[in-house]
């Protein structure tokens, strides 16, 4: 069942979920510094070439096979870091007048999912900055933190951890996620998205039936379990390819909430 609720359910029963919040209303870029301060963990900056997991292999699932998919996007994932990215926004007219509630009075206050309310008017690049979090202190990666800001003005986008989770769907079909957590005061959005080939490129959603756990979900953690609902009704869509002949990554980003679309960033990725 793609939409769950849980209560007090311990963590090892739901691989996607991740333990970060913030016990301040305020976010910001340090957020998982402050965290594992608190918890004993560590937390270390990446390098030049660090990417957002370890290896695109670990993606793999019985309907994804990720050596469909072009190497630059591969590479991308496995070396974020030297990867430019610039985007440009759209937002549906009817639910614009809620983003830019939602950004003025909560994003820009907590310093978290600060998605700009208007429309782009040219292309805005963003920076990136890779970290890893070692939850325990044993030394391995648990989670690749990613803070993504606007070149311009070095405003924060959002900041998230991201981690694959995979498990046995049946004893001969594995099953993949791309999670992704986004702390908030005394909670966080995790995103659990599936991944399908399309062509030299891919598909990535929270929204399918064909999956046990994609979706979108507000996680209360405690110390040792946590507690979920689904979130509010959002769903996300990224569609990944490669512009023929060239060394550049096109990403449709679509974001809907009860399954109107209420904006689409398109990303151009090329490397620096």
């Amino acid at each position: 069942m793609a939409r769950m609720f849980a209560f007090r359910a311990p963590y090892s029963s739901r691989g996607f979920v991740a333990p970060f919040e913030s016990n301040d209303v305020f976010i910001g870029r340090n957020v998982f510094r402050d965290y594992l301060r608190d918890s004993g963990g560590k937390l270390s900056k990446g390098g030049a070439n660090d990417g957002l997991i370890d290896s695109f292999d670990d993606l793999r699932s019985f309907d994804f096979d990720p050596r469909k998919v072009d190497p630059l996007i591969r590479e991308f994932y496995e070396n974020t870091s030297a990867f430019n990215l610039d985007f440009e926004i759209a937002w549906n007219p009817l639910l614009q007048p809620a983003g830019f509630l939602v950004y003025h009075l909560i994003a820009r206050v907590i310093q978290q999912l600060c998605f700009p309310p208007w429309n782009s008017s040219r292309p805005g690049r963003i920076d990136s900055e890779i970290s890893m979090i070692d939850v325990d202190s044993d030394d391995d990666i648990d989670f690749r933190g990613w803070a993504r800001t606007i070149s311009v003005d070095k405003a924060l986008l959002y900041i998230g951890a991201v981690h694959v989770f995979t498990e046995m769907a049946s004893a001969s079909r594995p099953d993949a996620y791309l999670c992704i957590t986004f702390p908030l005061p005394f909670s966080n959005i995790t995103a659990a998205l599936k991944l399908s080939n399309v062509d030299s490129g891919f598909r990535m959603t929270t929204n399918t039936g064909e999956s046990r756990h994609g979706g979108t979900y507000l996680v209360f953690p405690h110390s040792r379990c946590f507690s979920m609902l689904p979130g509010f009704g959002l769903d996300e869509v990224f569609e990944f390819s490669v512009v023929p002949g060239s060394d550049e990554i096109r990403v449709v980003h679509e974001e809907s909430w009860l399954g109107i679309q209420a904006f689409t960033m398109r990303y151009v990725i090329t490397r620096k």
